[in-house]
């Protein structure tokens, strides 16, 4: 068989070409220039390595050379993340890719759920290969794996802020979270805690922020609003219900080695009795630092309850308490509520100052009790320890013990009239 010269030079075109794509050069000595070229392109990864280019948070597109003319199983990708703005330092969310104008389909992690903030970084290469209709990250990602912390890591939450998109690395609407929940759910099962670690959350404007729950953590979280403006950064209150009861809270803490409030206004605005109670600030199993916060009570209802300590669910688990630097405020506007200060379910809770010598102050004003203003029941106590507590206004019951439980009073307690102890429990002093 005879080849006409333009064929010869035609194939020699073409593998000169396909061997300077694989950066080996064409040879003309070398008889095993296409198979070695081929297996360069394979090695070095270019047809199917890409930049994963950012079109918004959530979309994001890839062009591969030649041109991807499908979505086939088994196909394997390269990509290098590349975001809008040089100073976004991950994803903010779930995320679609789109390949040479194919469409956006979802990219998942390997077990088939949406990614999370954090699970992409810029520059940082990933694999991704498709099946039945999806991406999938080959590996695990940041979200799967807890990450060990060390050190506070600042975490901010606006009411002008966004859950989906929001990862918490600065102070304004795009970036920081918009509820407390939201933050908490990216972040607190995100991060393992170690003797230094700390999760710093923010309220970075004035306003009325969503009811929050944080919790489990061992180590340490914070939420702070501003100590000279506490009663601007307000925190208000929520239905909730879940299979081991039900109620209404402004802020749940559970299972945190130390929380620390700082500057906020924890708010209930709930007038009707729900199944179960109604706890403004509800700590359970946890050590809670309060450095001049305030608690609100805005409307009257028989079951309402300013601090609700307890144990967990099954029966373990003390809570303590702590003050700071400053004074606390409860403010009940004349309202009526049924207890001021409770522990329950097993609980011994201490209200102590954290600085011996240094006594911190509770300032109780125009609260009207039904129950009691300090109460323990089911084999619970609270004890004021180094604290000194201001009355102002405030009527009912000092104090009510039952069940086991005792109360120490050490000085004042909020109400106008002496309290009740029942069997096998105590006050102490009594109707001191």
């Amino acid at each position: 068989m005879r080849l006409r010269p333009h064929v010869v030079n035609s194939l020699i075109s073409e593998i000169a070409s396909t061997a300077e794509q694989a950066e080996v050069g064409y040879r003309q000595s070398r008889v095993r220039n296409l198979e070695l070229s081929a297996r360069y392109l394979i090695q070095r990864g270019i047809p199917r390595g890409a930049m994963f280019v950012e079109y918004n948070p959530w979309h994001f597109n890839v062009t591969l050379d030649p041109p991807h003319t499908r979505y086939n199983n088994y196909c394997t990708l390269t990509c290098i993340p590349q975001f809008l703005e040089a100073d976004t330092i991950q994803n903010r969310g779930y995320v679609r890719m789109n390949v040479n104008n194919l469409g956006y389909v979802p990219l998942l992690r390997n077990d088939g759920y949406e990614l999370r903030a954090g699970d992409l970084l810029p520059g940082k290469p990933f694999l991704c290969a498709f099946f039945n209709g999806a991406w999938y990250h080959l590996g695990l990602v940041a979200s799967q794996v807890p990450l060990v912390m060390v050190g506070a890591i600042d975490f901010w939450i606006r009411t002008d802020g966004n859950d989906e998109t929001g990862d918490g690395t600065a102070n304004r609407p795009d970036k920081a979270f918009r509820t407390i929940n939201g933050c908490w759910y990216a972040v607190g099962s995100r991060y393992a805690g170690s003797p230094s670690a700390h999760i710093a959350m923010r309220l970075g404007i004035p306003g009325n922020y969503e009811a929050g729950s944080i919790g489990p953590f061992g180590a340490t979280v914070s939420l702070t609003g501003d100590i000279h403006n506490r009663a601007a950064y307000r925190i208000m209150d929520s239905e909730w219900t879940h299979p081991g009861g039900s109620g209404v809270s402004s802020l749940r803490v559970g299972g945190v080695n130390l929380c620390i409030l700082r500057g906020i206004n924890i708010v209930n605005t709930n007038p009707r009795p729900v199944p179960g109670m109604t706890g403004v600030l509800w700590p359970t199993s946890s050590s809670v630092m309060c450095d001049r916060i305030q608690l609100t009570n805005e409307a009257s209802n028989g079951s309402v309850i300013m601090i609700h300590a307890q144990a967990s669910q099954i029966g373990n688990g003390d809570t303590y308490l702590g003050t700071s630097l400053g004074e606390s405020i409860v403010e009940g506007n004349g309202t009526t509520m049924a207890f001021g200060f409770r522990a329950a379910h097993a609980c011994q809770c201490c209200v102590a100052a954290v600085e011996p010598g240094r006594p911190f102050t509770w300032h109780w004003r125009n609260c009207n009790f039904i129950g009691a203003g300090h109460a323990a029941i089911g084999n619970s106590s609270v004890q004021m320890q180094n604290t000194v507590t201001t009355v102002t206004n405030c009527s009912g019951p000092r104090y009510s013990a039952a069940d086991g439980s005792f109360v120490f009073l050490a000085g004042s307690a909020p109400g106008n009239q002496p309290g009740s102890v029942g069997s096998f429990s105590m006050a102490y002093p009594q109707g001191g």
